[in-house]
């Protein structure tokens, strides 16, 4: 009962990854954080890449019975 997003299309065509943009700083960087952080009040648990080496090019965002909000 997962979904795993390993990228996103902006409306203005900007290209955002995972993958690329997790670690780069800046405001890709920043919009994949605030997406993970939002994802937490809607998800029970919200996987990054900043949890293990499993999730380094995509978020995990699950509705499971567990609860960890890892972003």
């Amino acid at each position: 009962m997962a979904i795993d997003l390993m990228a996103f299309e902006l409306a203005d065509g900007t290209m955002v990854s995972v993958k690329r943009d997790w670690r780069e700083g800046g405001a890709k960087a920043a919009f994949l954080k605030d997406v993970a952080r939002a994802s937490c009040s809607t998800f029970n648990v919200v996987l990054t890449p900043n949890h293990d080496r499993f999730h380094q090019d995509h978020l995990h965002l699950d509705i499971g019975p567990h609860t960890l909000c890892g972003y």
